[in-house]
């Protein structure tokens, strides 16, 4: 089922690197006003646009609509994207309790990937350090992306 027009939000999943390449005509065509939500192209960029921001494992953030909730639901979003719909209905709370867990429980588990995360890519890297001093290494799946892109012409701005 398609969303309603103007309710396409895939800038979030865009990799951040790859706009600063796009002339300003196509990035006012993606991001701009007079097209449905301003993007043109709907497909979400995963690959790169995941790595491009979680290359460092996880993000640290609260699980804020959770943590809201539990604060009685002062501070959660209003309006018609917001919680308006569902903070007073019991069915869906208790499914948004079930499905978010609060930021005291996330912290440590994004924590712990986070460290699992990292321990794997240093191994990655290590295998893929060049120079003779060895300090300057390559990010593998950037460098990946970034090959792939180069090699089948993607253009710079499209999901890949």
């Amino acid at each position: 089922m398609e969303p309603a027009p103007g309710r396409w939000f895939t800038q979030i999943v865009r990799d951040p690197r790859i706009q600063k390449y796009v002339d300003d005509r196509t990035n006012a065509n993606l991001t701009g006003p007079g097209t449905a939500g301003g993007v043109t192209d709907k497909r979400l960029s995963n690959a790169s646009s995941c790595i491009g921001c979680h290359a460092d494992g996880m993000k640290r953030a609260n699980n804020d609509i959770r943590d809201w909730l539990d604060e009685g639901g002062a501070r959660l979003p209003k309006g018609e994207n917001g919680a308006d719909a569902w903070k007073n209905d019991p069915e869906t709370v208790k499914r948004v309790r079930e499905l978010y867990k609060p930021s005291s429980v996330m912290r440590d588990k994004m924590e712990n990937d986070r460290r699992e995360y990292l321990s794997a890519m240093a191994q990655v890297k290590e295998g893929m350090v060049l120079g003779v001093d060895k300090n300057l290494y390559v990010e593998p799946t950037i460098w990946t992306i970034e090959w792939a892109q180069k090699h089948y012409n993607y253009p710079v701005a499209r999901s890949n």
